[in-house]
């Protein structure tokens, strides 16, 4: 039977139950313990976002130095100074190549960390040219 006493969930069996860890039975009074699972908090922000550009975009930047574990990255762009943001790709890792990128204008890049519980502050942003 499961209680929960003081934000800790215990478990206590009726019945003696073997531990082929420790290789002892547990008595019924013995209980398991676990602690409340911890919230997931928001990631904190993507650092050192850099470019190279070779007719397409190479982008690597670093992880969060603080926050929640990160699920996923977004990378975002808008026109140099104006204009909202604009979702362009889904990363999982710390780089990504995007191709087929406007050519011709001023475009700003980011990068956001994300997780279920929301959206972490924006990096650098990073102006490119194609």
């Amino acid at each position: 039977m499961w209680i929960l006493n003081n934000g800790l969930l215990s478990f206590r069996s009726p019945v003696p139950a073997y531990e082929p860890s420790i290789g002892i039975y547990r008595r019924p009074s013995q209980a398991i313990t676990r602690h409340a699972p911890t919230p997931l908090a928001v990631p904190g922000q993507a650092r050192s976002l850099h470019v190279t550009t070779q007719g397409w975009l190479e982008m690597d930047w670093k992880k969060p130095a603080d926050g929640g574990r990160v699920a996923t990255y977004r990378i975002q762009r808008r026109e140099a100074g104006v204009g909202p943001w604009t979702l362009v790709e889904i990363a999982m890792e710390t780089e990504a190549r995007l191709v087929d990128q406007a050519r011709g204008s001023m475009l700003e890049y980011c990068v956001v960390a994300t997780n279920k519980a929301g959206e972490g502050e924006a990096s650098n942003t990073v102006t490119v040219s194609l």
